[in-house]
């Protein structure tokens, strides 16, 4: 609470600010026992102060305005309609549902927004807003499957439950989801990985980089006697089980020119990710991967990297191999 009066992020009408509210109206509404605290631990000033007014307002807990703020502003007095309630009608109305979603992951927000499509149904009377207002709505839409596997179960539940303009929009936006989709070139169904050897420096950079950024990798195909490489599995769209868990495991070993295994490098079951997995449609990694160091000792020629990389949850597996020449 005391981050949101600092930042001042609820000044951005359109943005954030517009979520923050959706999203504080759902805690207050789920929370009601701690919501009075929570709101005097903080000094709230101008904007921030009015929109944790109808936030409390939104939740039923507009009692909390009088009796924290020592005042009845004039919302009090025009206590508006509560969230699932309420009619979208503008992009505005949208960031609030999207701001309740995050905050409680319920599938109510995410069918309101898709109702916001069927044009059959006005939303303010002004063709063209509402038009604008449909392309927001299914903007978002296509921007959080990916970020939120709830919203990707949503959206192929409510395909087989709509019809006519909405039902095309729905299919439209994962239509163009799986476009945008990294598939590397091994895989089963959906999942599919990608066995990288690479120098260890630029695994370490490329890795570090946010979420979003795109990695890019050199592979290393030819190495010398006490030079140091690095074994990656990249992944994407293994499966999650209900509570939005994964469960990726690999087996991994590598083999010297005369094919026997080398160094004792017969690993199985490593863990790959395991855990509370919100999206799947994104780049994830054996985040220790397998670092290989040449010996003077060893042999020169081709060392070759056999893996497999098993989604257990959704009971699917790709084989992966890899080579490296070791020249002098």
């Amino acid at each position: 609470m005391k981050r949101i009066q600092d930042s001042q992020v609820l000044k951005n009408p359109v943005g954030p600010g517009l979520s923050i509210l959706g999203f504080l109206s759902t805690i207050f509404s789920d929370n009601p026992e701690q919501v009075q605290a929570w709101v005097k631990d903080t000094n709230f000033t101008g904007i921030t102060k009015t929109a944790v007014e109808y936030a409390l307002q939104l939740s039923g807990n507009g009692k909390i305005v009088t009796d924290v703020f020592q005042e009845a502003p004039e919302s009090v007095s025009s206590t508006p309609v509560c969230l699932p309630d309420s009619v979208l009608k503008t992009p505005e109305d949208i960031n609030v549902m999207w701001g309740a979603f995050y905050a409680s992951g319920r599938e109510l927000w995410v069918k309101k927004i898709i109702d916001v499509l069927d044009d059959e149904v006005p939303l303010t009377g002004d063709k063209t807003r509402d038009a604008q207002t449909r392309a927001f709505a299914e903007g978002t839409l296509g921007s959080n499957v990916m970020l939120h596997e709830l919203v990707n179960r949503i959206i192929h539940q409510e395909i087989n439950k709509r019809s006519g303009i909405v039902k095309t929009k729905l299919e439209e936006v994962l239509a163009y989801n799986e476009k945008m989709i990294t598939v590397f070139p091994n895989r089963d169904g959906e999942f599919s990985a990608m066995l990288l050897i690479i120098d260890p420096k630029s695994a370490q950079q490329e890795f570090a980089k946010p979420f979003r950024e795109q990695m890019h990798f050199e592979q290393v195909s030819k190495a010398m006697r006490s030079d140091m490489v690095t074994t990656k599995i990249v992944f994407s769209g293994m499966e999650l089980a209900t509570d939005l868990t994964s469960d990726v495991t690999y087996d991994m070993k590598i083999l010297a020119p005369d094919g026997e295994v080398y160094d004792n490098a017969d690993l199985k079951e490593l863990e790959a990710r395991k855990g509370k997995t919100p999206h799947r449609f994104t780049v994830f990694d054996n985040r220790a991967g397998i670092n290989l160091r040449f010996e003077p000792k060893d042999k020169l020629g081709k060392y070759k990297i056999v893996a497999e990389i098993k989604d257990n949850i959704g009971k699917k597996k790709v084989p992966l191999t890899g080579e490296i020449e070791l020249t002098q």
